[in-house]
């Protein structure tokens, strides 16, 4: 079967990162996502992956939101998951600069959303009372 690992926050209407777990059991088999939307630690063996993860899929979806960009690759030639993971990695860099020239301290809160060490992003609740 499929477990769906999206978040639920209440405050959302719809949102989905496209990423699901296929599942054997209990056994997780293998975790998909979009190129660099999906938390580092989804694609490390072995490594926990929870709400942090969420958190930083928000991240680059509110840093895409603020900015007016999509970062996918849609057109007929696809990226490979590492070249477009490297490539939205860029771009999320980018977009950060831009947020925090405008609205430094909403920079700062987006910067903690999309860190690589999932214990350094904030939780749910804090990215809601920001």
């Amino acid at each position: 079967g499929t477990a769906y690992t999206g978040p639920v926050p209440r405050r959302l209407v719809c949102c989905d990162f496209g990423t699901a777990m296929l599942c054997s059991s209990k056994m997780v088999d293998m975790v998909q996502g979009t190129p660099g939307y999906i938390a580092p630690e989804c694609e490390i063996a072995d490594m926990p992956v929870g709400t942090p993860a969420d958190m930083f899929s928000s991240g680059v979806t509110l840093l895409e939101l603020w900015c007016g960009s999509v970062w996918t690759s849609d057109g007929p030639l696809k990226e490979e998951s590492t070249t477009a993971g490297v490539r939205v990695a860029q771009e999320v860099q980018v977009a950060l600069e831009k947020v925090k020239s405008v609205e430094p301290k909403a920079g700062e809160l987006l910067e903690r959303c999309v860190r690589l060490a999932p214990d350094e992003r904030p939780s749910p609740t804090a990215l809601a009372q920001m």
